[in-house]
């Protein structure tokens, strides 16, 4: 009784220092969910461009502006899809990946910034290509990988961007996976799986030969991230000897761990600050419930700092910089709100914002997301995020449980339009990060291997009970909501006994793990075996997997479903969420089955994911008696 006092005294004090004593004002959808007014921005290697991606013919394309005269132009006209990735490679050309419809065979594009000239730069059929270096001190060459020639195999090409000619620099016989260049543009370090290992294969110079240095078990994370500035030893995220990812600096020479340069306590080392300029990281960040930061180089805090000082209520992000590292791109955010994008002058000190992402959102009306904790039915203490509907009182609201995809990826504290959308609506939104989750070390995530459809979907369905026994939530309105790893988790958990939910939306969701495990593209070969290990064996885990997969439980579901799937999806089969899909019916079932022809694993079109949560609202307002638009959709 005392706990279950203490969590309402916090979430009603939450509430009034809101400010704001009535439900916020129902809000478009379509402010949500479309494109954003302008987003990732970049600056050219000399400083005088910056680019962004913002709509034509309601896809996002790449525009450059002169800083200089402030000419702006756009370079690309993609029209079947979003350009979702791009880089400079020298002043002026950019490189971008488009797939087509969502299939994710990504081509890799050239576009020059006057907006000249389109090239495709990697034309052949059915093969993917990735960037593994910009070769910063060769401006008009790049270093890519294609599976070309094997499609389980990506050998490594240098590229002439001006033409188009590749010169063969590593033909991959080893079944290599990935690839580490020096600051010589050399490739020095390369890493294959073979079954559960993990190898490091490491070389001294270009005419050298790799040698397999370390074999590591597939629970083990030892990840090469950069050389330093004299190419000898090599700062890696390693949880060797430890839970937790820590960032140290190795001598593959004489095989030896040199310096542990940062290591957390509590969570996982998420990502290094890294300096191109002075050829080193300078810092390190991490997430526990919200972002955190080491920053080990002097100049570099004091920067950081005076950005802080002029960001106050916001986490921030150097989302890019050019190659004197004194003009910043800088993009700030919060949980009630997308943010902005900034250029930062290192020298005046001056911040220029250059847009805001999603200017019609007014932060005022978003609902705040707060870190919570709760204990599985077993104790393991699970790490969550709850958001409460703005100006609700706080007792028996509706509740969506939304876990993440992945599985080993981790929800973060950060604007997130699907929850502000949820909470708009009315509804309290959870999102656990369930056992299995990233970030919290590797006990953690061995805990949940072989437990799809057990212990993590287990915790899952805790986090809702914990907030019925709260009287939080209504027990009778009750939805689970999730894509992909947490579509699956939506199918597999309504089949569950003694689940609390009323309703499920499944969004490219898996609904057969044999499918799913027997199916894998080819490039993911290698990591099979380790598959097996942590979602389970299709021989001998067979009646658990077939526990485990939703198209052979169906007989347990027996609550209304709202399912999406893209027709071209290669993780996820739609034959099998087809199946899935007729059987409900025919056991009249209330189902509503969104298929997108031109999508892939998600809905990246705006039309289509416009289309797709007009009918996620009808569905919870039906069901769960949460608001919705004026407007019957």
């Amino acid at each position: 009784m005392y706990r279950r006092l203490l969590v309402l005294l916090v979430l009603v004090l939450i509430s009034a220092c809101e400010g704001v004593k009535k439900p916020a004002p129902l809000l478009p959808l379509e402010d949500f969910f479309r494109n954003p007014e302008k987003v990732m921005f970049r600056i050219s290697p000399d400083g005088k461009h910056i680019s962004w991606l913002a709509h034509w013919q309601n896809r996002l394309n790449i525009y450059v502006k002169s800083l200089d005269d402030n000419n702006t132009v756009r370079i690309t006209s993609v029209s079947d899809s979003d350009v979702k990735k791009y880089y400079w490679v020298n002043n002026s050309k950019i490189v971008f990946n488009p797939d087509k419809a969502g299939n994710e065979t990504f081509h890799l594009h050239t576009a020059r910034t006057d907006g000249s000239l389109v090239e495709d730069i990697t034309p052949v059929e059915n093969v993917n290509g990735y960037i593994i270096d910009l070769l910063d001190d060769e401006p008009n060459q790049i270093m890519i990988a294609m599976n070309n020639r094997i499609k389980s195999h990506f050998d490594v090409y240098k590229l002439n961007i001006n033409s188009g000619k590749y010169k063969l620099e590593l033909a991959n016989n080893s079944g290599f996976t990935g690839y580490l260049t020096d600051h010589n543009g050399v490739i020095r370090l390369a890493y294959s799986a073979n079954g559960l290992n993990t190898g490091i294969h490491y070389r001294r110079s270009d005419d050298s030969k790799f040698e397999l240095k370390k074999l590591l078990s597939f629970t083990e994370d030892f990840i090469p991230v950069y050389f330093d500035q004299n190419n000898k030893y090599v700062y890696v995220k390693s949880n060797i000897n430890r839970d937790k990812i820590a960032v140290v600096k190795y001598d593959f020479e004489e095989m030896k761990e040199v310096e542990e340069v940062y290591s957390n306590p509590v969570v996982d080392v998420s990502d290094l600050v890294i300096s191109k300029k002075m050829k080193q990281p300078v810092g390190v960040t991490y997430y526990t419930s919200k972002k955190g930061s080491y920053i080990f180089v002097t100049k570099v805090e004091a920067i950081l700092n005076r950005l802080g000082e002029k960001l106050r209520g916001y986490e921030f992000d150097v989302i890019d910089f050019n190659d004197d590292e004194n003009m910043l791109i800088v993009k700030s955010y919060n949980d009630k709100t997308n943010g902005s994008y900034y250029l930062y002058s290192t020298t005046t000190n001056l911040l220029t914002k250059l847009s805001d992402v999603t200017p019609w959102l007014d932060p005022e009306y978003m609902a705040e997301m707060k870190p919570v904790t709760y204990l599985a039915r077993d104790s393991l203490k699970i790490n969550a995020y709850l958001t409460i509907p703005k100006g609700r009182t706080i007792k028996n609201l509706p509740l969506i449980v939304y876990p993440h995809g992945g599985p080993v990826l981790r929800t973060k504290w950060e604007f997130n339009p699907v929850v502000q959308f949820f909470a708009n609506r009315g509804y309290v939104v959870l999102q656990p990060n369930y056992r299995g989750s990233a970030g919290y070390g590797v006990n953690f995530i061995e805990k949940g291997f072989k437990q799809w459809g057990g212990k993590m979907q287990e915790d899952i369905a805790d986090g809702a009970k914990w907030l019925i026994e709260e009287g939080i939530v209504d027990s009778n309105r009750v939805a689970i909501y999730g894509f992909s790893f947490g579509g699956y988790s939506a199918l597999i958990s309504s089949a569950a006994q003694n689940n609390p939910y009323k309703c499920a939306v499944c969004y490219g969701g898996i609904a057969n793990l044999f499918t799913f495990l027997n199916s894998i593209p080819p490039y993911w070969e290698p990591f099979r075996k380790m598959m097996y290990e942590t979602v389970g064996n299709p021989v001998k885990d067979s009646l658990m997997l077939a526990k485990y997969s939703p198209v052979y439980q169906l007989g347990n579901i027996n609550i209304p479903m709202l399912i999406a799937h893209g027709s071209n999806d290669p993780r996820a089969s739609k034959d099998d969420m087809d199946y899935f899909v007729a059987k409900l019916k025919k056991r009249n079932i209330p189902v509503e089955y969104i298929v997108k022809e031109n999508e892939g694993h998600s809905f990246s079109n705006e039309e289509n994911r416009l289309d797709y949560f007009r009918k996620v609202e009808s569905f919870f307002a039906k069901h769960l008696r949460g608001r919705k638009s004026i407007i019957d959709n």
